[in-house]
């Protein structure tokens, strides 16, 4: 509601660039090394459901000591927000789940090919359940660029010269999986009010 686009708005505006850009940066520099971390782990341990609960398992713990430590702030329980947030948490699960069979069975190049085109599916999820405006023409071009180069390197992929489209399923089921968390993550957060750590948890 319009309730959810203020909160966003005030924590855009209040946040300086270079917080910003430290903020980006942080993201990147994680997103990227755990991708590392995971193509590593599930090629030695082979059990993509066993990762993906290690990692939720010790993700929950560390935040519960820094709670109980004081380091941060997570909201009490809220049965109101349970069915929603169930409905995440899910997501995110058969997310994590899928892009670990995605490394076990493709190589990392592919996976941050696919990953990129995600922005300009939640651009316009974003317009349509968020009420946020469109992507600008110049904002527009740039997704065009990185969606072209990303169906250049499909057209000259060798496993998809030899397999075709069979060689993206798992792929394009964890891309569904990204694009769905993205966008309805932002609701929870922004809609519903629930604090990032509260997520995590």
């Amino acid at each position: 509601g319009g309730g959810g686009r203020d909160v966003q708005v005030v924590q855009l505006d209040t946040m300086k660039p270079s917080s910003t850009v430290m903020a980006v940066g942080l993201y990147c520099a994680c997103s990227s090394s755990m991708l590392i971390v995971n193509k590593l782990a599930v090629a030695h341990i082979r059990a993509p459901a066993f990762v993906t609960f290690a990692q939720f398992a010790a993700t929950a713990l560390a935040v519960k000591v820094a709670h109980m430590a004081n380091f941060i702030e997570v909201d009490s329980f809220d049965s109101r927000k349970l069915m929603h947030f169930s409905i995440y948490v899910f997501g995110f699960a058969a997310g994590t789940w899928t892009n670990m069979r995605v490394l076990m069975t493709t190589n990392v190049e592919t996976v941050i090919v696919f990953r990129t085109i995600a922005p300009l599916a939640v651009a316009v999820f974003d317009y349509v359940f968020h009420g946020r405006d469109l992507p600008s023409l110049r904002s527009c071009l740039a997704m065009g660029i990185i969606v072209a180069g990303a169906l250049s390197y499909v057209l000259n992929d060798k496993s998809f010269a030899v397999s075709g489209l069979r060689a993206y399923v798992w792929v394009v089921v964890w891309l569904c999986f990204l694009i769905f968390n993205l966008t309805y993550g932002k609701y929870l957060v922004s809609g519903l009010g629930v604090s990032s750590w509260t997520a995590v948890q």
